[in-house]
């Protein structure tokens, strides 16, 4: 049985979820997907991950991609959270490598406090979104 640790915010107290392979949730209660404000900028319909909560600097959102193979850099499978993220120049999340785990876990931290209603935004450095 999997078992995969999950963090939301409750009531102002950051609280862990344990959510068991049968009870599986895409995303986080603390986030959701809807319409980003890119839409603007390309005129087409883009949606983006956002916060349905306050969110506090350092926390963990969840796991974004697995790396199969340490031998590829492009060996990944991407999970719902990772599918929705959209990038910035001022992001107010990063992914870590956790290398430890087979297969390698990227998960996705706050580099600062998220307000509810916040669109969740990374650095891309794979390659650069405006070409």
């Amino acid at each position: 049985m999997v078992i995969r640790v999950y963090f939301h915010i409750l009531n102002g107290v950051l609280k862990t979820n344990k959510m068991i392979k049968e009870h599986y949730r895409p995303l986080p209660s603390s986030l959701t997907i809807r319409e980003s404000r890119l839409s603007d900028k390309t005129g087409k319909r883009e949606l983006g991950i956002f916060a349905t909560q306050d969110i506090p600097e350092g926390v963990c959102l969840g796991i974004t991609h697995y790396r199969m193979s340490e031998a590829s850099a492009y060996d990944l499978i991407r999970t719902p959270l990772g599918g929705f993220i959209n990038h910035s120049n001022t992001p107010n999340c990063k992914l870590l490598q956790d290398i430890s785990k087979t297969p390698i876990e990227f998960q996705l931290h706050t580099l600062n406090d998220i307000k509810e209603g916040d669109e969740i935004v990374l650095k891309y450095t794979q390659y650069n979104p405006e070409d």
